[in-house]
């Protein structure tokens, strides 16, 4: 058993043994969209759009979770004391997608606009999302990525799974005050960001429980 996948509404999980690599990935079909007195995406424009969000979620993302297999699984058996590295993808797809974006060209990229909603699988974003910003703040400033924070919701970080984690920068989340979260003001990702997707990984391959290796 070298490929196993579970295919979701929200993404596809592959958990790729043969080289120890869960890969998560999303299909985004893109609306593209302006705001009176800015100019029409061009092709050139709506590719290199699309290259540099992913390229921001998969090097923000990628290579951080290292998991390792639990259980009584001839799975567990095969893989004792391995590692398998997690990755995320998005690609750029007409129909069929898991999440549809409305990519907008905006006069003023600072202007509010960008967010998800999880049950309809949409994601809203400006034309420079994909770009690293200062939030700045009276108690400090943090860099930012604005598609790799909405990306993070993609994956589960909403208020429908276990109303845990979901926008932190929010006074009522109990992680108000890890600023430099990635699902806060920051960068950085937290254990507890990849809980849905643990949820649902560890349905996929019966008596095999996948854990991060900086849990035990």
């Amino acid at each position: 058993m070298d490929y196993i996948s579970k295919y979701t509404d929200e993404m596809d999980i592959h958990i790729e043994e043969y080289r120890n690599t869960i890969l998560i990935k999303q299909r985004w079909k893109y609306n593209w969209l302006n705001e009176e007195g800015t100019s029409p995406w061009t092709y050139m424009e709506k590719k290199e759009f699309h290259h540099k969000c992913d390229k921001q979620i998969w090097g923000i993302w990628g290579n951080y979770y290292d998991l390792e297999a639990f259980g009584d699984s001839d799975f567990v058996k095969r893989n004792k004391n391995k590692l398998f590295q997690v990755n995320f993808d998005i690609e750029w797809v007409k129909s069929n997608q898991h999440w549809t974006v409305d990519a907008k060209k905006v006069n003023d990229p600072n202007a509010p606009y960008s967010r998800m909603c999880w049950a309809e699988r949409k994601i809203w974003l400006t034309q420079q999302d994909y770009k690293k910003i200062d939030i700045v703040r009276s108690y400090g400033a943090f860099d930012h990525v604005t598609v790799a924070h909405e990306f993070g919701h993609s994956i589960g970080n909403v208020p429908d799974f276990q109303n845990m984690h979901w926008d932190e920068y929010r006074e009522e989340s109990k992680y108000y005050y890890d600023k430099t979260s990635m699902m806060n003001l920051g960068m950085k990702l937290r254990y507890r960001h990849l809980d849905y997707v643990l949820a649902v990984l560890n349905m996929m391959i019966l008596d095999t429980e996948f854990k991060h290796s900086d849990w035990f």
